[in-house]
């Protein structure tokens, strides 16, 4: 999964291109980079507060059955839950349907503009 998102990304830069006509590459990657940073803080944030609120403790010889219960339910329910989100996204992913078109037009707007230059 993680290998598509940068497929993805590059996708979303050449459609804001043909879409917009501005080609921002550096803010798509960019906005991209904070988004893994903040997401990853704060899932990272959200595991601790849920663990700390459940009883866990990292020096207990035997943990509450209340943090295991929370491990179990980070670790097979969370996981669950966002693969089922980003499948349900992905049903509504429609560019792939026209990235054919988006790249056909794009390539004949460089060749115009390719083709009215003087050198």
């Amino acid at each position: 999964m993680g290998a598509l998102i940068y497929g993805l990304l590059a996708d979303t830069v050449e459609y804001g291109h043909w879409y917009t006509g501005i080609r921002n590459e550096g803010v798509c990657y960019c906005a991209s980079a904070v988004g893994y940073k903040l997401g990853g803080g704060l899932t990272n944030a959200l595991c601790g507060f849920v663990m700390d609120m459940n009883g866990f403790d990292g020096m207990a010889a035997v943990n509450p059955a209340s943090a295991m219960a929370a491990i179990q339910g980070l670790y097979l329910l969370v996981p669950f839950i966002a693969y089922g989100g980003i499948a349900l996204f992905l049903i509504f992913y429609h560019l792939d349907k026209e990235y054919s078109y988006v790249e056909n037009e794009l390539a004949a707007k460089r060749w115009r503009l390719g083709s009215t230059k003087t050198n």
